[in-house]
């Protein structure tokens, strides 16, 4: 998957989470292009980088797995980061107010 550096590039160049027309987005590219000379083409391998792990996600997905795990056998978890470069206060605030509880239950 992509680090949270790689998703913020992403979304500092291709701008995925606002509905720009190809305008905006040309002119939105065109100028953090000017300020950021490399992004680009950080955007340009992360999105490769994306675009292989998309190919093992569907592999993965359509490959039989089992109902069930054998007796004793260790649990797989995997974990992944998401960036949301739009953040919404009232969820954030929420997300402080139980971090400080559960500190305060210590």
């Amino acid at each position: 998957m992509l680090s949270p550096t790689e998703q913020w590039i992403l979304h500092s160049y291709y701008e995925f989470t606002k509905h720009l027309s190809d305008t905006e987005l040309l002119a939105h590219r065109a100028a953090v292009s000017k300020a950021q000379p490399s992004l680009p083409q950080s955007a340009g391998k992360a999105i490769a980088k994306l675009a292989i792990f998309t190919k093992r996600l569907e592999a993965y997905r359509a490959a039989p797995h089992p109902n069930t795990r054998k007796k004793g056998a260790p649990y797989e978890v995997r974990v992944f980061s998401q960036v949301n470069p739009d953040i919404d206060p009232n969820v954030m605030a929420k997300i402080l107010i139980e971090i400080m509880k559960e500190r305060s239950r210590r």
